[in-house]
């Protein structure tokens, strides 16, 4: 009888227990509506900010339910599924060479190896074959060697610890001639070579990629400026722009603050916004290599002997994830839920034909309603009911109430 009564109570135990574990991996803080005009067919969504600060880094605990609450399958279109690394490059032929006052000019042809394609490239790689140099550039770009039309000026340079090379492009461009000058370029050098390439990391469509203008403290001491830039929503900041009226050219340091508190760099380089009477070149943008998700980053800029820039705006470039699911006549609403640090990444069937939902079939944008916060002190707010979590709640009080139950006998009986 006292092993049944301890067996009893070892069972009672382990279905409390089993409850705790089931409610809480089926508890979810936030839920948004999902706007939908048919029920049925494949639907998409943009991942909005509110889904990225509240749901889990690797959007694990991302959850599609209907009004049944029954789970959706679905799959996320990452950053890597859009963006392929597509890279080539055209030789360029020299065709002219010569000097026109103090400028000097060198006319280039695209050898293009296949006659029935357009030439297309977002940037121009120079080599001088020296060092300890700097050039003010103008490009133009032409289609018959005959009309050119401006493209833009920039700084190509190669200094102690510095070199840049390259000229960004804007993308797409399909001259099939380019007209490369110094200005005011006294010394005799020559381009050893040039190359016109073409590298899609530079573009991405415009619906997985968004700005916005984030706030930030600036702090300059001893000459450095730090800048502590807020990334709340965690986005996939992929890269950011300096905004300000000053002339500078400044080294600068950009590092994030992990999990650790640690700061750990990320980047490095050159900024430099240069506007005089003959001549204007800037590059106040920062590309990041890796995109990243830290909430807050750090801007250090080196001010050497000059006066701080006085930055009047940063703003971010960041990526954006979309999510498809595959919608039933049957259901007449449905939610996403989000916002469960114990919540699994889900597995499903329709992530592995994925890429034939992407290129032949059709799906409805949907948007996204009102965030809804589920669970405040206890209490659920949402109209969206977790009947799982009814009965997972139902089993732990049952069996709270068998243990005590028993344990009151025992007691009475010992």
């Amino acid at each position: 009888m006292k092993n049944s009564r301890i067996w009893f109570i070892l069972i009672c135990t382990g279905l409390m227990s089993i409850g705790v574990h089931a409610m809480e991996e089926e508890t979810w803080l936030y839920s948004k509506p999902i706007k939908t005009e048919k029920m049925e067919g494949y639907k998409e969504f943009y991942i909005d900010e509110e889904l990225y600060k509240y749901s889990n880094d690797d959007l694990g605990d991302i959850r599609i339910i209907n009004d049944k609450d029954e789970k959706v399958p679905y799959y996320i279109v990452e950053e890597e599924m859009v963006y392929n690394n597509v890279r080539f490059e055209y030789n360029l032929e020299l065709l002219n060479a010569f000097r026109k006052g103090n400028d000097r000019y060198f006319d280039y042809k695209v050898e293009n190896k296949e006659n029935n394609k357009d030439v297309i490239g977002n940037e121009l790689a120079i080599d001088l074959n020296i060092s300890d140099y700097m050039k003010n550039v103008t490009i133009y770009g032409s289609y018959d060697n005959l009309t050119w039309e401006y493209i833009k000026s920039d700084l190509i340079y190669e200094v102690p610890n510095q070199v840049k090379g390259f000229i960004y492009l804007e993308d797409g461009l399909k001259y099939n001639y380019y007209r490369i000058v110094f200005i005011n370029d006294v010394e005799k050098d020559v381009i050893e070579s040039a190359k016109l390439v073409y590298n899609n990391g530079y573009a991405m469509d415009e619906k997985y990629s968004l700005s916005k203008r984030v706030s930030f403290d600036i702090n300059t001491k001893d000459q450095k400026t730090t800048v502590h830039i807020d990334n709340e929503d965690r986005l996939k900041i992929k890269r950011m722009s300096i905004i300000a009226s000053d002339l500078y050219n400044r080294r600068y340091v950009l590092s994030v603050k992990n999990k650790e508190e640690q700061y750990m760099q990320i980047e490095e380089g050159e900024i430099y916004q240069i506007k005089l009477e003959n001549f204007e070149a800037m590059n106040n943008t920062i590309n990041i290599s890796d995109t990243t998700k830290a909430e807050e980053l750090i801007l250090v800029i080196d001010n050497k002997d000059d006066k701080a820039i006085e930055i009047k705006e940063i703003q971010i470039d960041y990526y954006v994830d979309k999510i498809v699911f595959e919608g039933n006549e049957t259901s007449k609403s449905y939610y996403v839920l989000f916002g469960n640090k114990l919540a699994k990444k889900p597995s499903y069937d329709i992530k592995s034909y994925s890429g034939y939902i992407e290129q032949s079939e059709k799906k409805e944008e949907v948007t996204l309603g009102k965030l809804v916060v589920m669970k405040e002190n206890g209490s659920v707010k949402s109209e969206v009911i977790n009947t799982k979590l009814v009965f997972n709640i139902v089993i732990v009080v049952i069996s709270l109430g068998l243990v005590a139950i028993i344990i009151r006998k025992m007691r009475s009986e010992g």
